[in-house]
């Protein structure tokens, strides 16, 4: 049942009978009442599975997964070829893991920059607005090129 504002002269609508408030800031306040939670369910765990259904998530998922996967091979068979077939104590053994360190450290700010940089491009070829001060929607920003199923990186 809906309330009336303006002491009766119209009718509240959606947001009374949806939240049971009048206003915009009771709106505000209402979101904040918690929720009743569900019962925990051990079929629950299952439920964050579902993003490999997904197809653009999956393809992501198998990529990360094989290049971890070649990165957790030669964690593992480092020390036992240098150990074995060099000779180097654990130190050095150690020490050779340092490159690999170095190389994903800058290899990673550099392709944050990339990023930052190809978002950008995007954007003012779009002439989607960036506010660096407060965050905004990006339901709108065009990730992929019109008509097609491509990614615009181009312009990395």
């Amino acid at each position: 049942m809906a309330r009336s504002l303006h002491q009766g002269s119209q009718s509240s609508g959606g947001l009374v009978r949806k939240y049971g408030v009048d206003t915009p800031e009771a709106l505000v306040h209402a979101e904040e009442k918690p929720r009743a939670m569900a019962r925990w369910r051990p079929i629950m765990l299952l439920r964050s599975l579902r993003i490999i259904f997904y197809a653009d998530s999956a393809a992501v998922l198998w990529m990360i997964a094989t290049s971890y996967c070649v990165y957790y091979t030669f964690q593992v068979a480092i020390p036992v070829i240098y150990h074995d077939v060099y000779g180097y104590n654990d130190l050095e053994v150690g020490l050779t893991f340092l490159p690999g360190l170095v190389g994903m450290t800058i290899g990673g700010i550099i392709a944050g920059k990339l990023l930052d940089r190809n978002f950008a491009v995007v954007a003012r070829k779009n002439s989607f607005l960036i506010d660096r001060k407060k965050a905004q929607e990006m339901k709108d920003f065009p990730l992929r090129l019109p008509g097609t199923g491509v990614y615009d990186l181009s312009q990395l």
